[in-house]
């Protein structure tokens, strides 16, 4: 059984690799699943090692779930940003003069 939970989470972990650098809203709802299962199983792990009266594992399990959470919270940010940071650099990319102009004048603002 311990095999083919190591197996899943290294399975997780090469898919969540492959998606490194990828922004694209298909890969962040992707590494969103990824991550949260992994924070389930890792929760679940935690669980059974204090059962088991083991509390170094379960710490460690639990500090493990707690990153992948948060890597689930990153994911999930990201994807709601995604369409706004789409759109913006399809309006840098139609317009860049004016895009210049307001990003010049939002720098003069900000140092006022």
């Amino acid at each position: 059984m311990s095999s083919d939970i190591k197996r899943a989470l290294d399975k997780a972990n090469l898919q969540l690799a492959m998606l490194d650098g990828d922004n694209s809203p298909e890969a962040l709802a992707k590494k969103l699943i990824i991550n949260n299962a992994r924070a389930d199983a890792l929760y679940a792990l935690a669980d059974a090692a204090k059962a088991a009266g083991n509390d170094k594992a379960y710490w460690s399990l639990h500090d493990a779930a707690n990153a992948a959470w948060g890597a689930v919270n990153e994911a999930a940010h990201d994807l709601e940003a995604a369409p706004r940071r789409q759109l913006l650099a399809d309006f840098q990319a139609e317009h860049p003069e004016i895009f210049d102009m307001m990003v010049a004048k939002l720098t003069d603002s900000s140092s006022e």
